[in-house]
């Protein structure tokens, strides 16, 4: 009989130990100010991790609820009495507390207890009034807070980041403030492209504490330029190899508008001329379907009355194109049938540089001009850019769009630019030529020197994405530690003339 004991005892915990945890609703055994002393009552049934999970709503809404990961590790198949103290919560505030266990044969979550902290919900507790994200690159971002102390004396305050609401294991330092309703800010760097980021704040005065809410932000995806057209003279991209055909009698090269007399390309088409004066190409790296774009480009149109049909590519079918149309009120991402359009008066005889983003994640069409952002809307149906065949100054229907402008500087881009990105590109000095310089030799892998007159302010290397990646004050510059490519060289003397230049690092 003893043995027959002995024996279902050890069959007993054999089962046990392939079952998940068992867990009880926690019991709220003190509540203070700012925080809550809970316990549960856990059967392990192996080696287990145990965790809390409270938020500020009976819904546990992601941004108002927190995780307390892997508080202890419980063994055997006993129940175990477990407890733990939650801290830095809001006075007079409700929350709704659950508890999880883990084993090897899974998860059991309790369910929720309500349970209240004492105290006002003003009562001097420091909290964050403000919380945003700007500054976005695909690998860097920049937290701005807005701080209420309530007390007037000095706060410190970590922020917390990670690739979930539970994984927050990242920690930097918020500066300290001793204000009322500070502002500050922190910058996140070495971030992944393409990649969601959760973020919290932790504040503390010495005396009481409290945690933020749960923001999140996605860094965009890496940009890639992938085909850029000067139009120095010619019709060739000096970033993969593309060139625009025209028909007989075609090739009109004007001014840029920066010093350059054959800087830009007319284009000039209408329903008398299309097999002469249509410009086309044929690129392979075009965004396809509904991946994310950018196209840049600056633009001077000659009649203010006309819809100009400045570019675009894929199929002449519905959604299956996607390109730029300029009306005498209007800026349209245009997709055939699927247009989006923005309220843009066209200035005749004026430079502009217009910039169109396509978002294929969020189906978002944005329209910058000159560096600012005019207006985003959605695409009615989803973009689906179908082919590589590219126009300018022609809808891509044989025999159809008028056009009459100068074009400047077309760059496409795989994926999104940033606000950042377009400004630089579209700033009106970082276009400016008004400085006679020479810069030597060109390609360079290591040593770039500039010949000018004047005394140098300053030299400025951009990447064609806008992303400045070198500055010096000096006539020689040290190139090799950039990447393979080409860039652009802004050098800006002690008066105040401007050049930019293109070189290339081999």
């Amino acid at each position: 009989m003893k043995r027959l004991l002995q024996l279902s005892i050890f069959l007993w915990s054999i089962l046990s130990l392939g079952q998940a945890p068992v867990v009880s609703n926690p019991t709220l055994v003190t509540a203070a100010d700012n925080s809550l002393a809970i316990s549960s009552l856990i059967t392990p049934n192996g080696s287990t991790q145990w965790s809390i999970i409270y938020s500020e709503d009976a819904f546990f809404t992601p941004n108002v609820t927190y995780e307390i990961n892997n508080i202890a590790t419980l063994t055997g198949s006993s129940p175990v009495t477990v407890s733990y103290t939650i801290q830095c919560l809001n006075s007079g505030d409700n929350y709704y507390v659950k508890v999880k266990a883990v084993n090897i044969s899974g998860t059991t979550t309790s369910g929720y207890t309500t349970m209240s902290t004492t105290g006002s919900v003003f009562n001097n507790y420091p909290k964050v009034d403000t919380f945003s994200v700007s500054n976005l690159t695909t690998t860097s971002a920049r937290i701005n807070l807005g701080i209420d102390n309530n007390a007037n004396i000095a706060v410190t305050g970590a922020l917390y980041y990670g690739l979930s609401e539970t994984t927050m294991t990242n920690i930097l330092a918020v500066p300290t403030t001793s204000t009322d309703n500070a502002t500050t800010f922190v910058d996140l760097s070495s971030l992944s492209p393409n990649t969601t980021y959760y973020v919290r704040i932790n504040l503390n005065n010495g005396t009481n504490c409290t945690n933020s809410v749960i923001r999140q932000f996605t860094t965009p995806m890496v940009t890639t330029l992938l085909y850029h057209f000067p139009f120095n003279g010619n019709m060739n991209s000096i970033v993969n190899s593309g060139t625009f055909n025209s028909g007989i009698g075609f090739g009109t090269f004007v001014s840029d508008g920066l010093g350059n007399s054959t800087g830009a390309l007319e284009v000039a088409v209408n329903s008398g001329n299309y097999s002469t004066q249509t410009q086309s190409a044929n690129l392979p790296l075009l965004p396809q379907g509904n991946a994310s774009r950018s196209v840049v480009m600056r633009v001077r149109f000659n009649n203010a009355s006309m819809t100009h049909y400045v570019m675009s590519w894929g199929s002449p079918s519905n959604s299956l194109s996607y390109g730029f149309e300029k009306t005498q009120a209007q800026g349209c991402s245009s997709v055939w049938g699927n247009n989006v359009c923005f309220a843009d008066a066209t200035i005749q005889d004026t430079w502009a540089t217009i910039t169109i983003t396509y978002d294929g994640t969020t189906n978002t069409a944005q329209y910058y001009k000159n560096g600012s952002l005019v207006s985003q809307q959605n695409h009615s149906v989803a973009v689906n850019t179908t082919g590589a065949d590219i126009r300018l100054g022609t809808s891509l229907a044989a025999n159809f769009g008028n056009s009459n402008f100068w074009i400047d500087d077309l760059k496409i881009y795989s994926g999104v630019l940033t606000s950042t990105q377009i400004a630089t590109l579209s700033s009106s000095d970082f276009n400016t030529n008004n400085l006679n310089i020479a810069m030597y030799p060109n390609p360079s892998n290591e040593l770039v020197n500039i010949d000018l007159e004047s005394q140098i302010k300053s030299v400025e290397i951009y990447s064609l994405q806008g992303q400045k990646v070198l500055a010096s004050t000096e006539k020689q510059i040290n190139i090799s530690n950039l990447t393979n490519g080409i860039y652009m060289v802004r050098v800006e003397d002690v008066d105040g003339a401007v050049a930019t230049q293109k070189i290339i690092k081999n």
